[in-house]
């Protein structure tokens, strides 16, 4: 099983392929077009969500998909349970790559709007991130004009990543986009009040007696392409607020998360569940067979007029290509997508 882009897949010197893989925003193949026929060569697909699983059946993937959602880190799967802290300060906190998608920027402006400064001096919002994880550096990062905001640009160890999460009162996960969702995981198996956007990657976990879910407001696009989905902010505005003012509620509401997701979300659950996922892959020809490979059906598995749809698809860039390429005047007559199968329309 690779566990990585879909590039990596064609590299695996097996002849059973299985891969597993992810993507942010609704369509790849604005940016990755060949995305789509390295995923069509592997045996499986696993994907960590329903909302990916989709996203890659849109894309013409063809392959077996099945969902298989990630855990989180054994460090905060393990850890005692955070306790809520008895005092005026309250310490909001997030960690991801100061990235568009993450939504820092966003994230703080609906902090100093839930908290102004002259009547929460008490207030803190941290960021922890790692510049070098992503390329970025720190001049990209959000302009800071509220000294209650700090952003922490240093690489830690797990631990201290508990120890962070365990230390503030609130985590915020407000991000456009998810793949595995894996911060909001975290922050939810160690039982610290989390607000997470309920999309994408993140929407299987945002249960609202659990988590605070702060629903989408609506889709913009992607610089990963296709769209991504914005939290709405003003819920999340009054959502911060009501984690200041109810922290006995939100502590309990978080523990209740906490022993659900510990539970359901188990690290032995989720390998049961990978190896379930791949028992029937050796069961039938792989797709690396010489057989398969000299048959039209191990690219194009066309058994009715139904199933066409996917090759029209699959081909739908190219014709946009063709089409505007035409010189003046032009007219198209035929373009061959070479289906190699016989159909009753």
């Amino acid at each position: 099983m690779c566990y990585a882009t879909p590039g990596e897949f064609s590299k695996l010197p097996t002849e059973y392929r299985v891969g597993l893989t992810m993507y942010e925003a609704s369509d790849p193949r604005e940016k990755y077009p060949h995305w789509t026929w390295q995923i069509n060569e592997v045996d499986l697909l696993l994907t960590p969500s329903e909302w990916c699983k989709q996203m890659w059946e849109r894309a013409s993937v063809y392959t077996p998909i099945k969902v298989i959602e990630l855990s989180a880190s054994h460090h905060f799967l393990e850890a005692d349970l955070w306790k809520r802290h008895d005092r005026e300060e309250f310490v909001v906190v997030s960690w991801a790559t100061m990235t568009p998608r993450k939504s820092p920027a966003e994230m703080i402006d609906v902090f100093k709007k839930a908290f102004p400064r002259r009547k929460y001096p008490h207030c803190r919002f941290k960021i922890k991130t790692r510049a070098n994880l992503c390329g970025s550096i720190e001049h990209d990062f959000p302009k800071l004009d509220d000294d209650r905001v700090e952003i922490i640009n240093e690489d830690w160890t797990a631990e201290q990543m508990v120890e962070f999460a365990r230390s503030a009162d609130v985590a915020m996960f407000l991000s456009k986009g998810e793949g595995s969702g894996r911060p909001g995981r975290e922050a939810m198996a160690l039982g610290l009040p989390c607000m997470i956007a309920d999309n994408t990657g993140y929407h299987s976990i945002c249960k609202p007696r659990y988590v605070t879910p702060i629903r989408t407001h609506h889709a913009e696009p992607s610089p990963l392409g296709g769209e991504w989905y914005v939290p709405d902010w003003d819920q999340a505005i009054e959502m911060l607020r009501w984690h200041h003012d109810s922290r006995v509620e939100a502590a309990d509401m978080a523990r209740a998360g906490a022993e659900w997701y510990r539970r359901e979300h188990s690290l032995e659950r989720i390998c049961t569940g990978l190896l379930e996922a791949m028992r029937d892959v050796t069961d039938k020809p792989s797709k690396q067979s010489e057989r398969q490979k000299q048959t039209w059906g191990g690219f194009y598995p066309v058994t009715s007029a139904k199933d066409i749809r996917h090759i029209q698809e699959h081909h739908a860039r190219f014709f946009e290509y063709v089409g505007k390429t035409f010189p003046k005047g032009a007219g198209l007559l035929e373009i061959g997508i070479g289906t190699g199968a016989f159909y009753e329309a």
